[in-house]
């Protein structure tokens, strides 16, 4: 809750685009609009019955399919149980209301810290300016003490024996996962994060061309990995596979196998340079030009200007990964 983000389109930028304007002549506009739902917000509660209907139906069809019952639990089980990863129950909806979720949000939008982001062909000081008559023109907001735990999560301890979901679809229907621990957040060791996903798509990889080659099926393994940005101790790396539940024993050793052959013997030069090389190039083309990719790498760099550091080493990073 350390940013307050906020999306517009309305009428009045609508009209303006229709008349020809440019995306910088709509920056007044657009600042204005943001900051003003800032600064005097309402809160529309008349879809909340809806929202409530939607989570009961998702609820009940849950234990109906094996994909279900895997998206339904799966977070919460790497994630240790914790609530934040959970799907929200019937129990825990019983007492929701929506005076709750009004009460929760408003301190949030009136008291956080803003930090505003801008991307595009947008000179600095118009930038400057214009930010300085909307949010800038704001009351002054004090830093806010994060409360003591919030990034605790951890990884679920091992098992001896694979943990066994049942669903009430069809009976040749089943899902695989399996996943290793890196105790790992990206900021914490960017570059390693960074080895850490060609890992995983070496892994996939593999795993797809034994799976298919060894076994003549088509089942189509996919990879799970996550190096958190906001947690500093955790990541994984993992698998998913689609199959039947009588095959599942059967390629989660092979997986494991797959895993541990990786672990054990050292990979070719070429086999890092065939993953290394198109992930710089989609670096190269979203630095160029994706927004998105500026807006989700700048996120948070007011506060913590070390987080500008990884977005200057990515390419290099990847150029410089051995097996």
């Amino acid at each position: 809750g350390k940013r307050v983000g906020i999306s517009t389109t309305t009428e009045e930028e609508a009209f303006a685009l229709s008349s020809g304007a440019t995306l910088g002549e709509l920056l007044p506009l657009q600042l204005q609009l943001m900051a003003a739902r800032v600064s005097d917000p309402g809160f529309r509660t008349d879809e909340w019955n809806t929202w409530m209907a939607s989570s009961a139906a998702a609820e009940a069809a849950a234990p109906y399919s094996a994909a279900r019952v895997l998206d339904f639990n799966l977070q919460p089980m790497l994630h240790a149980g914790d609530l934040r990863w959970t799907y929200n129950t019937t129990e825990m909806r019983k007492g929701w209301k929506p005076a709750d979720a009004v009460a929760f949000i408003k301190p949030i939008i009136e008291k956080s810290p803003i930090e505003v982001i801008m991307v595009g062909g947008i000179d600095v000081e118009r930038a400057i300016l214009e930010v300085g008559k909307t949010f800038g023109a704001l009351p002054a907001r004090a830093e806010k003490a994060e409360p003591p735990g919030l990034r605790s999560v951890t990884f679920p301890a091992p098992t001896a024996k694979p943990v066994v979901l049942k669903h009430k679809g069809r009976s040749d229907q089943g899902y695989a996962v399996i996943a290793w621990p890196t105790n790992l957040g990206f900021y914490t060791d960017p570059r390693a994060a960074r080895a850490g996903m060609v890992l995983a798509d070496m892994l996939r990889d593999e795993a797809t061309r034994q799976l298919r080659t060894g076994n003549g099926s088509t089942y189509s393994p996919t990879v799970i990995d996550e190096f958190s940005y906001e947690l500093p101790d955790y990541g994984y790396i993992g698998m998913q596979v689609e199959l039947p539940p009588d095959k599942l024993d059967g390629v989660l050793a092979q997986i494991e196998g797959i895993a541990a052959d990786i672990a054990n013997n050292q990979m070719p030069v070429s086999e890092v340079a065939r993953i290394t090389g198109p992930r710089i190039e989609q670096t190269r083309r979203e630095q160029a030009a994706a927004a998105g990719y500026w807006i989700a790498f700048l996120a948070g760099t007011m506060k913590a200007p070390g987080k500008l550091d990884p977005l200057r080493t990515e390419i290099k990073d990847y150029q410089s990964l051995t097996p």
